[in-house]
């Protein structure tokens, strides 16, 4: 098991299921402000890395595909970086 750093949880359970408050335009662009001003990678707790990369990494992915909004492919891109780092 391997075990990575991150400043992702607790609150880091809305980007595992941002894509399914798309539908909810107000949810989904309060998220979204939170993910741009809020979230980073580089400080926190250990964490598995198998359950950053499908939470973290899979939830922003599965944002940018549905939005199309840039911000969450930035910050998934910081967070692989992150993760090939450690």
């Amino acid at each position: 098991m391997r075990l990575v750093h991150v400043g992702f949880w607790p609150r880091g359970c809305f980007v595992d299921c941002i894509s399914c408050v798309f539908p909810a335009f107000v949810e989904f662009a309060q998220g979204r402000e939170w993910v741009a001003k809020h979230l980073t990678f580089d400080k926190g707790n250990e964490v598995q890395l198998f359950e950053i990369v499908i939470r973290a990494l899979g939830g922003l992915l599965s944002a940018y595909h549905l939005s199309g909004d840039k911000v969450f492919l930035d910050k998934a891109v910081s967070d692989a970086r992150v993760q090939l780092e450690s």
